[in-house]
């Protein structure tokens, strides 16, 4: 019935077909055909080869955590997709004991938090009902009016302020199915409860025997849902489409009949109703598709928990609401006001700017004037003084509310502040006063009201519509006029808890008590699928039994922190710079999770002190929980002061990595992130004789050392010199440690480098996939591949060259041009990396990551500036250190320096060989003298040694000096002219 109600909406999303093409007749594949890549359709009904991979979300509105396991391991259905239950947990999912779901803990944003990826202050979604300043409007998801402008014309979909995962899975070429869900933008398949059920769920005849008449109205809701799935699988299937890739069932029932009866009643529907519609839903999966288990995902969760509530607290509910605006309107604000919006255990409260809110007066229209309109009195934003805070102060002095109210919350520059907070009330802890915070948007209120455990607001009133029945304003209000049930809707344990099952498709088992979020659903399905959602929050820590048959997915590295906190890191602030430093990189980090990287486990150490591993301290142990390691680096970090016993700290995070790369033997390779800001005080970390560099020790992709050469996992060192001169014996030593690891040192001379190049070692690629638009040669599908693959294991130089070769066969590829960006910013080569990114975008105007792009490749172009600035005092550092080593022959200490500066000269001709590529000028006159510069470095380096030496050094010194002031002298002089 829904289908013939609603088949003429449509919200699809049109795509540009160029970037994003689609086709009506199946998923698209690519695959060789005589010499040449071709389009195929790999879809083959009740075959598994070849069949893509497929996720279904089984949202359970209203769902406790409390109880829920023991309830899925009796459920016959249900345990077809997540098997037996041992002590070990299912055997075929992961159970994720601390699941919470967003604050308020209500609906319609649980459920906008699910199928985005983030919280309700991105997403725009504040609550069952909120106030929008933007038309004046009180919007109220859960009266009928509200849930016919749900299903009928999209009403939350269009408040949505972020794409859905269904708008990022249809980008990626994949279809989806909906079922009776609020949220379907962009979905390929729709399907929609009948508004005549819309209306009898809010019937007072209901009430007669809510126990009875509502069950049977809610199970036939979660039927209609169920068999309209069915119905609309076997369509696709009759007309030869393929299974959409994603598939969500979404069940109303337990929700409503939790709200009238209470938990039990939530779980006990559970059983009796959703499990055998589960084993209809299977049934039918697996007549379609004999394989289903093994490539399908299966997500199990809600949108948020609920907490009964006692008899005596019902009848109170109703009254709230009137205390509320009893306190707000007696003295401090008149009726117009301020809006109160409802959502269980906590109420938005709008305050209008009363000093810029009066409207202006009519004026006649004459020829040449328009009528004058009023403005919108709630546009502007109130004061905090003269506004928010008298408010404020109403409700905490209001003695009637103090027996109810748990906290206020006010909205400043900054966010939301603890403004009040009732003795008795349980302590918010942090990751609730996290979930209050990100709330915060220009539709959330400007206080916050938050209720103590076990109350809940209730809205009272009748509504006439066009039935013949009255209807309450919510199922709430339904509820509470039952005289029983539960509620949700606060910050409080209970309403937050949800359950989150992930099985089948080849997970690896378990039980987890990762602290996770209802947020990371969406991440972690684009992740399975093959696509990514840059807007969304990191997706949940599962991995899958065999990755072969996953998409390429980039990974990242256990990375461990090493931050000096010698006395010097107190001048001038520094190590407040380097704490938000390293604050940045976790945002970096928790950017690359947001593209389906799974968190990395992260530690951080710190040293000071005298010359001993145990003036290195160990602040946080490996851990993927970065609010943690977050906090630490906050509040945690000691105050500078004493020696700088760079050696020995350098051993002890050796030290921990190897132990942590033992314990997890399939995890290959290890980071460590140094930063310093001074020469170490406890010796050199080079061996005697070494200038910056180490020969002897094999580097890069694939060498299967540790750095210092032992072992059998590969630790890379990423070194930063903060505020470090270059070419100091401090830079060597950081230098030294990068080159023997196959690591990346960057000097950073103030906050902003710093903050960047902490960035940039925490960047993961991921390689942009061939896609669906075009037909390459076998030649150039073999370059792309390769670049894939060397990208992904890091091999940067070898991913640059494939990428080259491929963009010359294929030069208006956006995914080739926009992995070449990728290898060319990798291996540092900025200018060229800003150029490539700028291509991609002409090819793909309408590219989704536009703005994103352009913000990467202003990033370029100042990396760009600043590595030219650089290099251009390491010339100067060269330049001095040759001079200086010019006059040490005239006083006969050359012996003291000769090892050292072989190094050097080694060293520095092979550097200058490549100071073309490094600088990316492609000029004459600095081919031709970097050449000869080389050239003059490798003779020197050729007499060394030789018993004549010490006599021909003189004269043989004073050409590339010469060479290397005339290099310095038109490379400033090119700089002042072009690099800006």
């Amino acid at each position: 019935m829904a289908r013939r109600i609603l088949c003429l909406l449509s919200l699809f999303f049109t795509l540009n077909p160029l970037s994003f093409p689609l086709h009506a007749g199946g998923l698209r594949s690519l695959r060789r055909v005589n010499g040449s890549v071709v389009e195929t359709n790999v879809y083959q009904p009740g075959k598994s080869e070849g069949q893509p991979r497929r996720v279904v979300i089984i949202d359970i509105d209203g769902l406790p955590s409390g109880g829920t396991l023991s309830y899925f391991r009796n459920l016959p259905n249900f345990r077809r997709i997540i098997g037996q239950y041992t002590e070990a947990g299912f055997e075929r999912a992961v159970y994720f004991r601390k699941a919470t779901t967003i604050f308020p803990s209500v609906t319609l944003p649980g459920h906008a938090s699910i199928f985005t990826g983030t919280y309700p202050g991105v997403h725009g979604i504040v609550g069952n009902e909120w106030f929008d300043r933007r038309s004046g409007r009180l919007i109220n998801y859960m009266s009928l009016e509200g849930q016919w402008g749900i299903y009928i014309n999209g009403m939350a979909n269009q408040h949505l302020e972020v794409p859905t995962l269904y708008t990022a899975a249809r980008q990626a070429g994949k279809r989806s199915l909906v079922g009776f869900s609020q949220y379907w933008k962009d979905a390929d398949y729709v399907e929609k409860p009948d508004k005549e059920v819309i209306g009898y769920v809010f019937a007072e005849r209901l009430l007669s025997n809510p126990d009875n008449n509502s069950r049977k109205m809610f199970e036939k809701y979660d039927q209609g849902m169920v068999e309209e799935i069915i119905r609309r699988l076997d369509g696709l299937r009759r007309n030869g489409k393929p299974l959409p890739d994603i598939i969500t069932l979404y069940f109303a029932g337990a929700d409503a009949i939790g709200h009238l009866i209470g938990v039990s009643a939530t779980l006990g529907y559970l059983e009796d109703v959703i499990d055998p519609l589960i084993g209809k839903f299977l049934d039918k999966l697996q007549e379609l598709d004999p394989n289903w288990l093994q490539h399908t995902l299966f997500f199990i969760t809600s949108d948020h928990g609920r907490s009964d509530i006692p008899r005596e607290n019902s009848k109170v509910g109703g009254e709230l609401k009137d205390m509320v605006e009893h306190a707000l309107l007696e003295k401090p604000l008149g009726r117009r006001d301020v809006h109160i919006a409802l959502n269980g255990g906590m109420a938005h409260i709008y305050i209008k700017n009363r000093q810029n809110a009066q409207p202006r007066r009519e004026v006649l229209p004459t020829a040449n004037t328009t009528p004058a309109v009023n403005p919108n009195p709630w546009e502007a934003p109130p004061r905090f003084e003269e506004d928010i805070l008298p408010a404020a102060n109403a409700l905490m002095r209001d003695e009637a509310l103090k027996c109810y109210v748990a906290a206020v919350f006010v909205r400043g520059k900054s966010g939301y502040s603890l403004y009040w907070q009732q003795e008795k009330s349980p302590q918010l802890n942090e990751e609730q006063m996290k979930l209050i915070q990100r709330l915060n948007s220009d539709r959330s209120g400007d206080i916050l009201l938050l209720l103590r455990n076990e109350f809940y607001f209730r809205r009272s009133c009748r509504a006439q519509v066009p039935f013949p029945v009255p209807v309450f304003c919510s199922v709430e209000d339904l509820a509470a006029s039952a005289g029983t049930g539960s509620n949700h809707g606060s910050i409080w344990p209970s309403d937050l808890g949800v359950p989150l099952i992930v099985a089948g498709g080849n997970v690896v088992p378990g039980i987890s008590d990762e602290p996770v979020s209802i947020v990371n659903i969406a991440q972690t399905v684009a992740w399975y699928l093959g696509f990514n959602m840059s807007w969304a929050e990191p997706r949940l820590p599962i991995k899958i039994k065999s990755y072969d048959d996953l998409p390429p997915a980039a990974s990242d590295l256990p990375t461990l922190l090493l931050i000096d906190t010698s006395g010097s890191m107190a001048d001038n602030n520094k190590i407040e710079q380097a704490r938000q430093a390293a604050l940045d990189a976790l945002s970096e980090i928790k950017r690359n999770m947001r593209q389906g990287v799974s968190p990395p486990p992260v530690a951080v150490l710190t040293f000071s002190g005298p010359c001993s591993p145990a003036s290195t301290r160990k602040l946080v142990d490996f851990t993927t929980n970065l609010d943690q390691v977050e906090h630490t680096l906050r509040f945690n970090l000691p105050r500078p002061g004493g020696g700088t016993p760079s050696p020995q700290a350098v051993e002890v995070a050796l030290n921990e990595m190897k132990a942590f790369l033992n314990k997890h033997p399939n995890v290959a390779e290890g980071r460590i992130i140094l930063l310093s800001d001074g020469q170490s005080t406890c010796g050199n970390v080079r061996p005697p004789g070494i200038y910056s560099r180490r020969w002897d020790i094999p580097v890069g992709p694939g060498a299967n050392r540790s750095a210092g050469g032992q072992g059998q996992s590969r630790i890379t060192f990423l070194t930063i010199g903060f505020d470090v001169a270059p070419g100091s014996e401090a830079e060597r030593d950081l230098q030294y440690l990068a080159s023997i690891s196959g690591g990346k040192y960057f000097n950073a001379p103030d906050r902003r480098q710093l903050a960047r190049t902490f960035q940039k070692f925490v960047r993961v690629f991921v390689p942009r996939s061939l896609g669906m638009a075009s037909v390459v040669s076998s030649d150039a599908l073999a370059d792309f591949e390769r670049g894939q693959q060397a990208m992904l294991q890091r091999d940067y130089q070898a991913a640059l060259k494939a990428f080259r070769s491929f963009i010359a066969a294929e030069p208006n590829h956006p995914a080739g041009l926009y992995n070449l960006a990728q290898a060319l910013e990798a291996t540092d080569h900025y200018k060229g990396a800003a150029e490539y990114y700028s291509r991609y975008l002409e090819v793909a105007p309408t590219a989704p990551d536009r703005a994103e792009v352009e913000q990467r490749i202003q990033q370029m172009r100042q990396d760009y500036i600043d590595q030219f600035a650089y290099y251009l005092e390491i010339l100067r550092s060269d330049l001095a250190y040759l001079k200086r080593y010019y006059h040490s022959l005239f006083h006969r200490r050359n012996e003291e320096l000769a090892r050292e500066f072989e190094g050097f000269v080694a060293e520095k001709a092979e550097f200058y060989g490549a100071l073309p590529d490094i600088l990316e000028v492609e000029l004459k006159w600095l081919e031709r003298g970097a050449r000869d510069l080389s050239d003059s470095l490798y003779t020197l380096a050729e007499r060394i040694g030789l018993p004549t030496f010490d006599r021909d050094a003189v004269s043989l010194l004073t050409i590339p000096i010469g060479q290397l002031e005339e290099l310095i002298r038109r490379l400033e002089h090119y700089q002042a002219q072009y690099v800006r």
